[in-house]
């Protein structure tokens, strides 16, 4: 598949990354998918602070938590606070309407109250078309860009059409791939 581009560039950490044009994105063709690893979602009791941190250490964004909001900790590298297409950040206490299915019960961590759950959620997936540094523009809101290296593979939402894309060692790590039967495809890691 030839993905459409934008005759536009943005730069981050010396890279241009080409803006890809996602309206334009043919999914016909597309597998079906999605997450499987579990993930720890922590309950915020605000005021936690969220960084991401580039390559090179420098801090990318800060994000300060408000009371109740969900954290995502993937692994030390991997933790956020999901959005919807409003830009409003997920509760806590509503991650079964964001998709997600609870496994076994709400406990402390730490000073926090933390669940694991896994997505139960379905994408159409089209696994390793990115062939350049490529950014989706506002990906996640206004100015929030999501950078993806080559070999990544996008996603789109069945029910928001919202258009993603997963970097390829995260997607090996966390999603599996069905084909259009919902037969496994590929193996599942846990």
């Amino acid at each position: 598949m030839e993905l459409q581009y934008k005759d536009e560039y943005i730069s981050k950490d010396g890279i241009n990354y080409h803006v890809l044009d996602t309206t334009n994105i043919d999914f016909s063709s597309s597998y079906v998918g999605r997450k499987i690893k579990p993930v720890l979602i922590i309950r915020a009791n605000g005021g936690e602070i969220i960084r991401n941190v580039s390559n090179e250490g420098k801090d990318e964004s800060i994000y300060i938590t408000k009371e109740g909001e969900a954290i995502f900790y993937v692994d030390d590298e991997d933790i956020y606070v999901p959005t919807d297409e409003s830009g409003d950040s997920w509760q806590f206490d509503e991650l079964e309407n964001h998709g997600y299915e609870l496994i076994g019960r709400i406990y402390p961590f730490e000073s926090n109250l933390a669940v694991k759950a896994v997505s139960n959620t379905f994408e159409r997936i089209l696994p390793n078309v990115i062939l350049e540094p490529t950014v989706i523009k506002d990906a996640f809101g206004s100015n929030l860009h999501q950078f993806l290296p080559m070999d990544s593979t996008l996603t789109q939402n069945f029910d928001s059409k919202a258009i993603t894309g997963i970097d390829p060692i995260t997607f090996e790590k966390n999603w599996c791939i069905l084909n259009k039967d919902k037969e496994l495809n590929l193996k599942i890691n846990s």
